[in-house]
């Protein structure tokens, strides 16, 4: 293979976006990884998001819950956004010619920030759903709802979904979540499925131990589902 190959692939795809794109790259140290050199380079573009696949050269593992060190490493140690791509969605291949996408928000600064990104991205034709586990202490039903329409009033999406759900049992907050995304991708052709699930790392109701090094556990969930798309919020 070419040693330019890469780059000559990109440019082609690049130009369609005029000035808007851009090939950027830089060679590994010595004694660094490239996934070390991947955040590095984001920061000297200051990079507003960092979009990576779920797996690297050497394909996918055979248990698709079990990530590549890299895309570990990328969720663990967010410095801006993360979207990571485990299936490819594209509107036109939608049945309404939109996409959906999904928040954790519990009404916190983190979750407000994913959902923030969530908007940045949409187009206003997208849909959005705001995911909430009811909890002891935190805002109301109504609360929550209206800071999700308010949101996105300004940028301009109305088609919005607000879903608020009961932990069951002995159930957590994220086994509750985690339930309700499994029950949502039975079938990923199905007209309501949520392509991308936004969170926030280290929302108000992520156990953590470290806020650097520790992925909270709603976040991880929703990092190993199978075939759903997330971003990463820091």
């Amino acid at each position: 293979m070419r040693s330019n190959y890469v780059q000559d692939a990109y440019e082609a795809k690049l130009m369609e976006l005029g000035h808007k794109g851009r090939w950027c790259s830089r060679e590994v140290e010595e004694g660094k990884f490239a996934k070390d050199t991947l955040w590095e380079l984001a920061e000297f573009e200051t990079a507003t998001l960092i979009l990576v696949g779920n797996h690297g050269r050497k394909g996918p593992k055979q248990d698709e819950t079990i990530l590549g060190s890299g895309i570990q490493y990328l969720s663990l140690n967010a410095k801006f956004p993360c979207m990571i791509i485990k299936d490819r969605k594209e509107r036109s291949q939608k049945p309404d010619g939109c996409l959906r996408y999904g928040v954790c928000f519990d009404g916190s600064k983190k979750s407000k920030k994913a959902l923030q990104t969530c908007l940045n991205i949409m187009r206003p034709t997208d849909k959005l759903t705001s995911i909430t586990v009811h909890e002891n202490g935190m805002l109301s039903d109504d609360a929550i709802k209206n800071l999700v329409k308010d949101e996105c009033t300004k940028y301009g999406v109305n088609k919005i979904e607000s879903i608020i759900l009961n932990r069951e049992g002995d159930m957590s907050t994220y086994q509750t979540i985690k339930q309700y995304l499994k029950d949502e991708a039975q079938d990923i052709n199905q007209h309501g499925y949520i392509d991308f699930v936004a969170v926030g790392n280290q929302g108000m109701n992520f156990a953590s131990k470290d806020s650097e090094k520790y992925l909270g556990s709603v976040a991880n969930a929703v990092l190993r589902a199978r075939r759903m798309n997330s971003i990463f919020v820091p």
